[in-house]
């Protein structure tokens, strides 16, 4: 049996005829057709006598306490600025490092965080390990860099060629002709282990422009943080990449709270589990609000963090 699905993406309810379908005994959803915005979805569902999906209450994403232990952080990080080159420097090849690390293994790199190390130091292969992760580190590493060169330009706050730029250096070591570095997708994707669909590739370059639209005009005004929660969220639920979604969405959500004035922050490869939960929750409830709780506490860590490092 047929039924509407709606999808909450850049603010923007996209609705769509869904059918499940059993294949070796397992069900799967499978899209069958875009049914446009809330209007053209009604009148499919009153021609075709399918129930449509209720109306979304706005949410919320103010945190008073979180808010509140963030701005006081910043205060301080503030007050330290500028840091000594040495300790600057030094922080960022840290960053580099942990970034790296735990951004490609949420992703399944086998790489502990001492091997990345050696790799990143040394550019050095490590034995046993496959030739695929040495890749991914190296490219990560790069896109590191790239991100923070570009903070050092603080508008806008991101564009397409940069988010492209990013995904050239994360993958293009590691794909094949059927998934192009720095091109978005141009076929179905799938998200393991979550019944989100993304949408249709025709539809991703809208969508994309959408997103980086939004980002720099803010129309939610939305603070820092939650902003790069928000576009982080949006980002993984176009998912516009063959590979290296999750990778690309965490370097730009970096780059939007560095040129913001705040530091980067980094979910940890131990947090695999909750993070996807989250996207995965909000994807179904159209609801980021828990996603952003979680980007709060995230730069709550990252800020004071640097706090100790740097004095």
């Amino acid at each position: 049996m047929p039924f509407i699905r709606a999808k909450l993406i850049n603010g923007e309810e996209y609705f769509y005829l869904v059918r499940s379908e059993r294949v070796a005994g397992t069900v799967y959803q499978k899209t069958v057709r875009y049914l446009g915005g809330r209007a053209g979805a009604a009148t499919y569902a009153t021609e075709n006598g399918l129930a449509m999906p209720p109306e979304r209450a706005l949410p919320s994403f103010k945190f008073p306490d979180l808010d509140s232990r963030i701005g006081a952080l910043k205060q301080k990080w503030n007050s330290l600025q500028p840091l000594p080159r040495e300790v600057g420097g030094k922080l960022r090849e840290d960053l580099k490092l942990l970034f790296t690390y735990n951004s490609t293994a949420i992703e399944g790199s086998s790489l502990n965080l001492l091997e990345t190390k050696e790799i990143l130091e040394c550019d050095t292969a490590v034995g046993g390990k496959p030739l695929r992760d040495y890749l991914a580190a190296k490219g990560h590493a790069e896109a590191v860099e790239l991100m923070y060169s570009l903070s050092e330009k603080k508008k806008p706050l991101a564009s397409e060629k940069e988010i492209l730029a990013f995904h050239s250096k994360v993958v293009g070591g590691v794909v094949d002709a059927l998934r192009p570095a720095g091109r978005y997708r141009d076929t179905p994707v799938y998200i393991i282990g979550s019944p989100f669909t993304p949408p249709p590739a025709e539809q991703v370059p809208g969508m994309m422009r959408k997103l980086v639209a939004g980002l720099n005009s803010n129309p939610e005004r939305l603070d820092p943080v939650a902003l790069a929660a928000r576009a982080h969220f949006d980002f993984e639920s176009i998912h516009p990449f063959a590979d290296g979604n999750g990778r690309v969405g965490r370097l730009l959500s970096n780059l939007v709270l560095l040129r913001a004035g705040f530091v980067p922050l980094i979910i940890e490869k131990r947090e695999r589990k909750k993070y996807f939960g989250l996207l995965g929750a909000a994807q179904k409830s159209g609801d980021p609000g828990g996603v952003i709780r979680f980007f709060k506490l995230k730069e709550i860590k990252s800020l004071e963090f640097h706090l100790s490092q740097a004095t």
